[in-house]
């Protein structure tokens, strides 16, 4: 069923929108969509040696976050105050089946 969706350029997960080529023509799939993007942002990324070292980046803050404490009252809380009628996240997972 997934293929067909595609195919039709009506996927569930379709979350680029179409974009056009230089020659005018619509893009049809994800995969189509991915190529054009992947060739327009390698033709602007220019590299110097590929050999050289990766430049050292200075440290900008004093402090570290080393640890996470989460309860599972913020949790609760959290997935309580989801609205049931709003659309999937990035995750694709419905805030119904969090709920």
């Amino acid at each position: 069923m997934h293929n067909v969706k595609e195919k039709q350029g009506t996927g569930h997960q379709e979350s680029i929108l179409p974009l056009s080529k230089q020659d005018s023509a619509g893009t049809t799939s994800s995969n189509e969509r991915a190529q054009l993007l992947d060739s327009l942002f390698a033709g602007k990324i220019k590299l110097g040696d590929p050999q050289q070292p990766l430049p050292q980046l200075v440290q900008q803050c004093e402090k570290t976050v080393t640890r996470v404490e989460v309860t599972h009252q913020q949790v609760m809380q959290l997935l309580q105050g989801l609205d049931t009628k709003k659309a999937t996240g990035h995750d694709d997972v419905s805030p119904h089946l969090l709920k």
